[in-house]
């Protein structure tokens, strides 16, 4: 009864007017009528529902309109789902946006899309800038042909695997990234491939990182194994030249020809340089082998290494610069001092090898000692040379990395020094200005404690005292005969090289006040040889000093890290030989 229009109150969702309804504008008319989809039904309650609906006139066999048929077709749940979609469209384009990969769409090599990742990674502030760009725009020209391929291929369906491709930047730069095109997709009504390209940098960094490791690995058990076997020649060498200066010296005075006798020093002065250089090199080894594990935290006295690492250093430094030392009374520091030494000669070289010859008075070489607030000892070693360019700072610790000509250096020193400075919590820094030299800030952490009064105890001279009753056990005959040699004018000295021979000794009673002992050796180890004199004299296994040329086994590190024993590097120096026999002397 009620009129159509009453029944039908259809509301324009854009402006919220009442538009006639289908059902007026067929009769009135005539015609069929299709509604928008953003139209509402207005409902009896008030409330508006989305609808969707066409309308038709009913015509008798004259023409005349005698009805209307509607089509109607409540929208609501379609509408809910298509804003849900339009909602979930949204947080996923936000989703891709914050993710770290570059993700990229496109059509035939067309960019409709580009997130903030793969944006940055070009160079630009979000991917905004290049879409309607094309692919190839942003690819290195050599690897154009192989990627229009893989956008062919992509085209077709078929699977494309990752693949690493060199892109430009902004800049004209270049950058590296892993590319794997993905499925087909729509976007936006328009259909396209996704690709996901990921900063390649990182996996390389860290590959290389492995490599490094795994050639470290090798090259440190070799490093470990060839410092062994030339500490032995050495520890003979440098035992039989420090007798050879002792009876030189001793008989120079009486020499009827002193210029044949200058003629044999200079001899022994240069073979005992040489036998200091190789020296040096085989603790570059070593440490290269030991890594980052530091034997003994000192104390060292800082002023007493550097003077001695710059007698080391003289020849280096002296036709090139001049010294200026600047060295303040600070305190010990936790450190060793033969790894210490090891660090400020590999810096003094380098800051002698950053400045040319000839110009002695126009450069110089600086080294300073003080104290920063935290209490800490800081030693700053500054060249005026050549200086270090700002991209190679950051890799300038990194093993192998060298700036020096090719066969000056191994790339070793530098990344040794970073690896014993921070073993013991300390650091190391370089700032450098190109043409005006470079400045290496080490930076120590103080001794305190037992440590303190241990070098002050170190360090006091040992008088001349009774006779030593010494036994010398290695399987180099050349070591046991050039260390007894040394000692013999002053000791009682028994040279062995089997160790059962020295086992069978030590069992049938005889004692000594001092045992040097090899720690390696094929018959017997000196750690076999210990237990089994722990068995049958334990008095004389506490007199044992084990020698030895590096220990490279984890064995043997555990071994000298558990038992109390003194240790002894080869190759030795008498003084330290004929101080610690002496001090068991006057103890025994």
């Amino acid at each position: 009864g009620h009129p159509v229009e009453e029944i039908f109150v259809i509301v324009n969702e854009e402006t919220g007017r009442i538009t006639q309804s289908p059902v007026a504008r067929v009769l009135r008319d005539g015609v069929i009528v299709a509604l928008a989809n953003h139209t509402c039904l207005k409902a009896k309650d008030g409330s508006q529902r989305p609808i969707a609906d066409s309308g038709a006139p009913i015509r008798d066999k004259h023409g005349a309109i005698q009805g209307v048929v509607l089509v109607f077709r409540d929208q609501t749940e379609e509408r809910r789902a298509t804003e849900a979609l339009i909602r979930s469209r949204a947080e996923l384009e936000q989703l891709i946006e914050s993710m770290p990969d570059g993700v990229v769409i496109h059509n035939e090599g067309k960019i409709l899309y580009a997130n903030r990742a793969v944006g940055q990674a070009l160079g630009y502030e979000s991917g905004l800038e290049l879409v309607g760009r094309r692919v190839l725009d942003y690819i290195d020209a050599p690897d154009h042909a192989v990627v229009q391929g893989r956008l062919d291929v992509a085209a077709t369906g078929e699977a494309v695997g990752v693949r690493e491709t060199r892109f430009r930047t902004r800049t004209g730069g270049h950058t590296v990234m892993e590319v794997k095109p993905g499925p087909m997709v729509t976007f936006h009504g328009e259909r396209g491939i996704i690709v996901i390209a990921r900063d390649a940098a990182e996996r390389t960094q860290i590959l290389a990182r492995l490599q490094l490791a795994d050639r470290m690995a090798s090259l440190g058990t070799l490093a470990a194994g060839v410092a062994h076997e030339i500490n032995n020649p050495l520890a003979y060498v440098d035992a039989n030249l420090t007798y050879l200066e002792r009876q030189f010296y001793k008989y120079a005075a009486a020499a009827s020809s002193p210029g044949g006798m200058q003629k044999v020093e200079d001899a022994l002065r240069e073979a005992r340089n040489g036998l200091e250089r190789v020296a040096r090199i085989v603790l570059d080894l070593r440490a290269f082998s030991r890594g980052s594990d530091d034997e003994g935290a000192g104390p060292a006295d800082v002023a007493e290494v550097l003077a001695n690492t710059v007698k080391m250093a003289w020849n280096q430094i002296r036709h090139r610069a001049r010294l200026i030392q600047d060295l303040r009374t600070v305190p010990p520091v936790a450190a060793s001092g033969d790894r210490l030494g090891q660090v400020f000669l590999n810096l003094l070289v380098n800051a002698a090898q950053a400045i040319e010859e000839g110009a002695v008075e126009a450069n110089e070489i600086g080294i300073m000692v003080t104290q920063d607030a935290r209490g800490r000892v800081v030693v700053e070693i500054r060249d005026t040379g050549r200086g270090i360019a700002p991209s190679d700072l950051p890799r300038l610790f990194d093993p192998f990395f060298t700036t020096k000509p090719q066969g000056v250096g191994t790339g070793l020193g530098l990344a040794i020094c970073h690896g014993l400075v921070t073993s013991i919590g300390g650091e190391i820094h370089v700032t450098s200005t190109l043409g005006k030299g470079s400045t290496f800030r080490v930076v120590l952490p103080v001794a305190h404690g037992e440590a303190v009064a241990r070098i002050a105890k170190q360090a006091a001279p040992e008088s001349k005292g009774a006779r030593a009753s010494v036994l010398i056990i290695d399987d180099e005959p050349m070591i046991v005969t050039a260390a007894a040699r040394l000692l013999e004018d002053d000791h009682d000295v028994t040279p062995m090289t089997s160790p059962r021979e020295a086992l069978a000794v030590i069992a049938r009673g005889e004692r000594f006040d001092v045992i040097f002992c090899d720690l390696m050796m094929p018959e017997m180890t000196g750690m076999e040889l210990y237990a089994q004199i722990q068995k049958v004299a334990p008095e004389m296994a506490e007199r044992i000093v084990f020698l030895t040329g590096g220990a490279f086994t984890p064995t043997a590190r555990a071994f000298l890290e558990a038992v109390p024993n003194e240790r002894l590097e080869k190759p030795f120096s008498f003084a330290v030989l004929d101080q610690i026999v002496r001090s068991r002397a006057k103890s025994g």
